[in-house]
């Protein structure tokens, strides 16, 4: 299915447009997993990681988030497209456009542009630096489409392929990437907030 085209116009002098291109192409936060290096502090082994961006300075993992933090990131992310039933994060060889019709054609939302996120795993980067990898590689690659839904506002259709095969589809709302925007700069403080509000709610839950 053809998810995105190339006729359309790139709102280049748009300052919103702007914003996101560089969150998301220059300050992209995404690092690959690279080899094992050992720790002469800890004796342990740890990981080699790559950043995406050479402004390493933007990454999480130079921000000292990783593991639950970045766990928590993607729960952020995908918590209201989870409760829609428009988002999958599917195996490294999942059928990323077979998973997108069935989420167009199941869907009864009423906004017939709704937000969905559809993508395969990577297999050196953690869930939530894949969806920032990925749409990062939309914009880079040109493999991106703006239309206007019905309340006039941008909705971005972005893929991501290599070797031709398609590892996402996502249809994001202008005011949606401005929020994933935002969640890739919450500071480990706002991260463990976040996490202590869930937890609280969590147990007020279990005890009703």
């Amino acid at each position: 299915m053809k998810w995105w085209n190339n006729t359309g116009d790139i709102p280049i002098n748009e300052p919103r447009f702007q914003n996101i291109i560089r969150a998301f192409v220059f300050e992209c936060p995404a690092c690959t997993r690279g080899t094992k290096i050992s720790d002469n502090k800890t004796k342990k082994r740890k990981y080699n990681y790559k950043p995406v961006s050479k402004r390493n300075n933007v990454t999480f993992r130079s921000r000292g988030l990783d593991g639950n933090m970045l766990k928590t990131l993607l729960s952020i992310i995908k918590k209201t497209l989870m409760a829609k039933n428009v988002y999958a994060s599917l195996e490294t060889n999942g059928n990323v456009e077979v998973t997108v019709k069935h989420i167009i054609d199941s869907s009864s939302l009423s906004d017939r542009m709704f937000d969905m996120m559809v993508y395969c795993k990577h297999g050196s980067m953690s869930d939530v630096e894949a969806i920032f990898y990925y749409i990062r590689n939309a914009f880079a690659h040109g493999s991106f489409a703006i239309v206007k839904n019905d309340k006039g506002e941008n909705v971005y259709f972005l893929e991501s392929a290599k070797d031709d095969k398609i590892k996402a589809q996502m249809r994001l709302k202008e005011s949606t990437l401005e929020e994933i925007a935002n969640i890739s700069s919450m500071s480990l403080n706002d991260i463990k907030e976040f996490k202590h509000k869930n937890a609280n709610k969590s147990k007020k839950s279990r005890s009703r």
